[in-house]
């Protein structure tokens, strides 16, 4: 994640930047660098905020002592400053992304949708009117593929964790593995 698409997202998800002082100690930065921000940027909010998610991408001082510059230190940051809502919303948001990037390639090559969507309406990850609905698409194959995807977006939509439900039952079916394992890497850079 580079540094402005991180402060956007945080942005988009609730954090307010007025705390960016917190997040930064929480995240493993010492406080003397964190007050080199403040005093290079004064009342400049936004940007000590871009600059705070830098250092930390750039993995100095106590980062990696936290868990790293990734996903779950992140997370933990969010938590530990009770935001609570914003570490969620950050999560379902990365989740959403990885199931987005791999949209193309899923409606060209997945295989076998049917034995999927019914191992997903076994996990509980597909209701029964999204299991109908690629049960009683067209038999082409396309149209079973794209109901199976529309249905799974919807799911992850509900509960991005479901990203992870979906690329398990990928790597099952050896003709779908290679997806699967690829989703589950993507999934794996973050936390």
């Amino acid at each position: 994640m580079a540094t402005s698409q991180g402060v956007d997202v945080l942005k988009r998800c609730g954090f307010p930047e007025t705390k960016w002082h917190g997040l930064g100690l929480r995240l493993g930065l010492k406080k003397s660098t964190l007050d080199v921000i403040e005093k290079n940027h004064p009342y400049d909010v936004s940007r000590c905020m871009t600059e705070c998610l830098s250092q930390w991408l750039g993995r100095v001082y106590n980062v990696d002592s936290r868990g790293g510059a990734n996903l779950d230190s992140l997370l933990d940051a969010l938590r530990s400053m009770n935001e609570t809502a914003v570490a969620e919303e950050l999560k379902h948001h990365v989740l959403k992304e990885i199931f987005n990037s791999f949209y193309a390639v899923l409606s060209q090559t997945l295989c076998d949708p049917f034995p999927i969507a019914q191992s997903l309406s076994a996990e509980h990850m597909l209701t029964q009117e999204a299991f109908d609905r690629v049960s009683s698409a067209n038999s082409f194959i396309l149209n079973q593929r794209e109901t199976l995807l529309t249905a799974v977006r919807e799911a992850i939509q509900t509960d991005p964790n479901s990203l992870c439900t979906f690329a398990n039952v990928l790597c099952e079916i050896s003709s779908n593995k290679q997806l699967g394992q690829a989703i589950l890497d993507d999934i794996s850079k973050y936390h």
